[in-house]
């Protein structure tokens, strides 16, 4: 699971890689995510309308502020949503985002949600709780 912030055509080939949108159009992303599955402390996975699955993902510390950094930066851009490589969703940044929850609004497959569920606790379930007790703790807070 792992999230790409749109770029422009201006940074080197280094930096950015062209992608083709869900929507057929062609942009530039940052080659590196800016959050990835590393930054899950938990999830909120719920059934979309057209058989997908959708999920809220809430970031550790690390994520919150990447996510909450990018949200200033990169407003007015898309935040580009992957599951086992593959784009699932493309996300406008429209807002600032300071509590840490990224949401795929869906495209997640029942395989590949099963794999979620395998891998990351619930929201508000103990695990979750106690990850992040350690997460923040593990930075001397």
């Amino acid at each position: 699971i792992r999230f790409y912030t749109q770029t422009t055509q201006g940074d080197t080939d280094s930096f950015s890689a062209p992608v083709t949108l869900l929507n057929g159009k062609q942009t530039y992303v940052d080659q590196m995510a800016a959050v990835s599955e590393r930054d899950i402390v938990a999830i909120y996975p719920f059934p979309v309308a057209d058989g997908s699955g959708g999920c809220a993902f809430k970031l550790d510390d690390h994520g919150t502020m990447a996510l909450d950094s990018l949200s200033m930066a990169k407003r007015g851009t898309l935040l580009i949503a992957t599951v086992n490589g593959r784009q699932v969703a493309d996300i406008l940044i429209d807002q600032r985002v300071t509590v840490g929850v990224v949401t795929i609004p869906g495209g997640i497959t029942t395989d590949e949600m099963k794999i979620i569920l395998k891998k990351y606790p619930l929201m508000g379930g103990k695990k979750a709780e106690k990850k992040q007790k350690k997460d923040v703790y593990s930075i001397g807070l």
